[in-house]
Parts: structure tokens; sequence; C-alpha cells
């Protein structure tokens, strides 16, 4: 259908319509025509151009320093990890010496008291031991001036019965009497004075009997002296 011919028909109707509503004796306002209406255009939109993405290419300096970059950055987290691992591993080997280190101390303390009883115990002992050899050198040394006491009454004895030969034989065992005492600590000069008068009555023990029995009543009076002085 033509818009023309349809033109005629949309403004009877409108006429009637408007006839109807403005009444008698009105005039109707004009109708609008199709010419009267504007005519609205749209403007065509362009369309954008597709974009076209430029990738810049780096250089090889830039690449190289980014390579450097990470390898250090590698190089620096794996320096790191060495370090704690070593610092982890070091402290471990210190924990435990240290631990070792207090365990032998412990046992070193325990040596010590062990090792001061065993001293003390040997301080007594060897105290024991000093005071049973003094015991003992003096009951030797008191032994050996009993055995020369006993050799120089012997000589008397004999000289009294004129037994020249058991008196010889008791100087000859009085004499090694002499040399018992001196291994016992008795001093030189009274030894010596024991000698000198064993000499004398050795001397006149043929010719002096006299003289024989006063050297060995001297020494046999030195020999109850030096008795009473021994401890």
């Amino acid at each position: 259908m033509n818009i023309e011919e349809d033109k005629p028909m949309l403004d009877n109707s409108t006429s009637a319509e408007q006839a109807a509503t403005v009444g008698p004796g009105k005039t109707p306002a004009p109708t609008p025509t199709l010419e009267d209406k504007p005519v609205e255009f749209k403007t065509p939109v362009a369309e954008p151009a597709p974009v076209v993405l430029v990738v810049k290419k780096e250089s090889w300096g830039k690449r190289a320093l980014r390579w450097i970059f990470f390898a250090l950055l590698f190089l620096l987290i794996g320096a790191a990890a060495i370090y704690f691992t070593l610092t982890l591993q070091a402290n471990q080997q210190i924990v435990g010496l240290n631990l070792a280190a207090t365990a032998s101390a412990d046992k070193i303390s325990t040596l010590d008291s062990d090792l001061n009883t065993a001293n003390s115990a040997l301080a007594v002992a060897t105290a024991a031991v000093n005071t049973q050899s003094a015991q003992i050198t003096s009951l030797s040394l008191k032994n050996a001036v009993y055995k020369m006491q006993m050799d120089v009454d012997t000589i008397r004895i004999s000289l009294l019965k004129l037994d020249t030969i058991t008196a010889t034989q008791a100087l000859g065992a009085a004499r090694l009497d002499i040399t018992a005492l001196a291994s016992l600590g008795v001093d030189k000069a009274t030894l010596d004075g024991f000698a000198t008068r064993l000499v004398n009555a050795e001397i006149n023990i043929s010719t002096d009997t006299q003289k024989s029995m006063a050297e060995l009543d001297n020494l046999i009076g030195n020999l109850y002296l030096l008795e009473s002085n021994l401890p």
C-alpha cells in the first residue's frame, strides 16, 4: 500500500475525530501532516579500525641483564640455603659438643671425688704404714741392741771361764751387731765408741783379762743407756 493512497483516509478520520471533539461552532485545529513532522536521520557510526599490537623487540643487553639478575637471585637463594643449612648443622654440632662436654665434666667431677676419696684413704693408709714402719724400726732397733747386749755378755762370761775361743767368736758377733745398729740409724759417734771398746777388749783378751772386762763393762753400760733412750 502506498502512502499517498492511505493519506486521504487518514485525513478524513482525523478531521471527523477533531470535529467531534471540538464541537459545533468551533474551528478545528489544523491537523499536522507527514510533511510537518521532522525527519530523523541516523548518522552512520564508523567501525573502529583494528588495533595492531606492535611488539618491541628487547635488545640483547636487556635480556642479558635480566638473566644476570635471575642468576644472581638464584645464587643468593642457594647461598642463603647453604648458609642456613650449615648454620643449623653447626648449631646442632655445638649443642652435641656442649652435651658431651657437660657429660665429660660430670665424669671428671665424679673421678675427682673418687680420687680425693682414694687419696684420703691412701693418706690414712700411708700414715698407718709410717706408724707401723716406725714401730717396726723401733722394735728392730731394740732387738739389735738386745742382741749386742747378749753378745757382750757372752764375751764377759767366756772371759770369766777363761774361754778365749768363745770370747773371740762373741767379739766377731758383736762387731756385726754394730753394723746392724748403723743400718737402723744409730749415730756414728755412739757406734765408734762401741767399736773402740770392742777393739780394746780384744787386744787385752789374752794378756790382761781385767782390762778386757773393764772395757766390756763400760760397753754393756753404754748399751743399757742406748736402750733407755729408744722410743
